[in-house]
């Protein structure tokens, strides 16, 4: 039998059941969850606040394993790399149909027969294990699956393992540049990946807003420019004024808004220069509407690019930048937070309380690795 948290209604506990172990279909895999990162769209969706998930379904998105299984005709990983049992893979949570309008109109975030391992595949049907808060997770044929580099430390890959793929996606769409002047909204792991992507593509400056202070201090030492502590300047335009005073009075090239809180909007528009650029990837969940003035954005031309998700190629291109620079990041300090699996209630409530940077889930343990 395998362990695994369940979650069925939101803002109640998630429940610790057993299902048995699955029979592993040809193309699938089994793996052993080695860490498992609770992603803020965790907690939204615990809140009720992502109205598509229907339960019950075991979470967990950001998940790093140990090869337990292969089905027949499996013997290596998306790319071709060698995959035996003991290997450690990262896998892509979207599995497209690649025949449907929205893929065809390359839009496969929106594909129309989308599964996502650890928030949408259903917990009550077998193999039933398709998601991460468990000991074993269940990828079915189809999951874009890549083998972990060695010295790549496991908890660097949870503590972004949503985030980094997730601002890759973004910053493609909303086309950072060199020597671009880049705010961003929010300190969490989605918007510290955002900083690293624009230090890595040049950004000339860069201003993380957001807090606890403990969250802004890591900011700083992975290479902010500046930044604004929400908590010590409380009214959005007081931010304003401050930050478009720190980048020389004219505003940011471009804003990211990766908060998830629906009047960062409403702050990023009057924040960024005229002509600029604003990238929503924060709100992922519904968490109701905000007053905007459609005059600002035209009068002002400031493109505003909404972002959600990701495909497989951005987890690929994020496994490639992770194995070159986790040593230069240390992402993996990130991770404040372990609990065993049995305890994933807490975990859930540590997050949801920004009590530290990053939780992670170890089912088994310490990871080796």
């Amino acid at each position: 039998m395998v362990k695994a948290a369940v979650f069925e209604k939101a803002n109640e506990p998630l429940t610790i059941r057993d299902f048995p172990r699955p029979f592993v279909e040809e193309g699938a895999v089994l793996a052993k969850i080695l860490a498992a990162g609770i992603c803020g769209t965790d907690i939204h969706v615990w809140s009720g606040k992502v109205p598509w998930v229907k339960t019950p379904i075991i979470l967990g998105h950001e998940s790093v394993g140990v090869v337990e299984e292969l089905g027949k005709s499996v013997s290596r990983d998306s790319v071709g790399v060698p995959l035996s049992k003991g290997d450690r893979i990262y896998w892509a949570i979207g599995v497209t149909c690649g025949r449907c309008y929205y893929c065809l109109r390359n839009t496969p975030t929106r594909c129309l027969n989308r599964k996502a391992i650890g928030l949408s595949m259903p917990a009550d049907k077998p193999p039933h294990l398709f998601g991460g808060f468990a000991e074993y997770v269940y990828l079915p044929a189809g999951t874009y699956i890549f083998k972990v580099p060695d010295d790549l430390p496991t908890l660097a890959i949870s503590a972004v393992g949503c985030a980094g793929p997730t601002m890759l996606a973004g910053i493609e769409h909303v086309g950072l540049e060199m020597n671009d002047v880049v705010a961003i909204q929010g300190s969490g792991p989605i918007g510290i990946f955002g900083l690293v992507l624009s230090l890595e593509r040049g950004a000339l400056e860069t201003i993380v807003i957001g807090g606890p202070m403990k969250r802004l201090e890591l900011a700083k030492r992975m290479g902010a420019t500046h930044v604004v502590d929400i908590n010590e300047v409380k009214d959005a335009g007081e931010r304003v004024k401050m930050v478009k005073e720190l980048v020389g009075g004219y505003g940011p090239d471009v804003v990211m808004d990766c908060t998830g809180v629906p009047t960062a909007i409403q702050e990023a528009i009057p924040m960024v220069r005229d002509g600029g650029r604003i990238l929503e990837v924060g709100a992922y969940a519904d968490y109701g509407s905000v007053v905007i003035n459609p005059y600002h954005i035209t009068s002002r031309q400031i493109t505003i690019v909404g972002s959600y998700s990701k495909v497989a190629r951005h987890e690929f291109e994020f496994i490639r930048f992770m194995a070159k620079n986790w040593k230069q990041y240390k992402f993996q300090e990130m991770v404040t937070h372990k609990f065993p699996l049995e305890r994933v209630n807490e975990a859930l409530e540590a997050q949801k309380a920004l009590q530290g940077m990053k939780v992670v889930l170890l089912p088994h343990g310490e990871p080796a690795k």
